[in-house]
């Protein structure tokens, strides 16, 4: 055997003598000791040990068993024992979770009085509650936070959106960007591009919105279908501008279009322009 500091290192056949010797020792140890020497059979769920069974109990060593279940002492104090069953069962509840455990049986000193009662260790779900709520958590559909959420992105799905020049007025327009974007309970509309009317009297419309009619219904007119009234820079370079006026109108729950009025712009003349509008999406105090 080679000793290193605390560690001892034995070969093959010095490894199996020691074995050995732990072995016999351990015989040793416990020759003599029966099992009804440290038994107590019940008949009863609960009820009053003798004095005889309590000496047995109160031995460092000790089971209780009823025939066909085994409690072994865990634990004990100036008041009680405590056994637990050595057998661990999982019993499902309600179709969604499992109690994983046994039973324990609580003996008073005082008393003598012993009683049986459930020893759940942990609850979880079942498999298919599991599954159900981890489906939940995935799509995140109907689910509701109690706390704060943080992460890195966070982009809503865009799904029913579009947007269609006008048909009439469309080629007065050159449209470099058209966005809309839902965030929680908003939404904003970007128009941006170049403009050139050959009529300044009148009123052209950009295009359409086409939107969920669920996100619509939210989209309060303030007169007859004209949900908002727009105060527009048209620039010509970025030192010379022009403000028009412009409406967001709203045709339907699921249509809505941008305006501008030309007067006070020169025909036939480029102005650059862009127009960005947000709503809210939350309830109408006003109703």
């Amino acid at each position: 055997m080679l000793s290193i500091g605390n560690k001892k290192y034995r070969n093959l056949q010095e490894q199996v003598g020691y074995n050995t010797e732990c072995i016999q020792e351990l015989a040793e140890a416990i020759d003599g000791i029966t099992l009804e020497d440290k038994l107590v059979i019940i008949a009863n769920d609960s009820g009053t040990f003798t004095d005889e069974e309590m000496t047995v109990l109160n031995g460092p060593l000790a089971f209780i068993s009823d025939g066909s279940k085994v409690w072994l002492k865990q634990s004990e104090t100036a008041s009680e024992f405590v056994f637990k069953a050595i057998d661990i069962v999982a019993t499902e509840v309600g179709g969604t979770h499992y109690n994983v455990g046994g039973t324990k049986i609580v003996v008073t000193r005082a008393t003598r009085a012993y009683a049986t009662s459930d020893d759940v260790i942990i609850t979880t779900y079942n498999k298919t509650q599991i599954e159900a709520l981890l489906t939940a958590k995935a799509s995140l559909s109907g689910a509701s936070f109690t706390g704060a959420i943080s992460a890195p992105s966070i982009i809503e799905d865009m799904v029913g959106y579009s947007f269609t020049k006008s048909s009439s007025h469309g080629q007065y327009y050159d449209l470099s960007y058209v966005g809309a974007c839902k965030n929680g309970n908003k939404i904003t509309f970007v128009v941006a591009g170049k403009m050139n009317f050959p009529d300044t009297t009148q009123i052209y419309t950009i295009g359409n919105f086409i939107i969920p009619s669920s996100i619509g219904e939210k989209l309060y007119p303030i007169a007859t279908n004209q949900i908002a009234f727009l105060s527009i820079n048209a620039q010509i370079n970025y030192a010379s501008r022009v403000i028009v006026s412009g409406v967001v109108v709203k045709n339907s729950d699921a249509n809505i279009d941008m305006r501008i009025y030309a007067s006070g712009l020169t025909a036939n003349t480029d102005y650059y322009f862009r127009i960005e509008q947000t709503f809210l999406l939350s309830d109408n105090l006003a109703q």
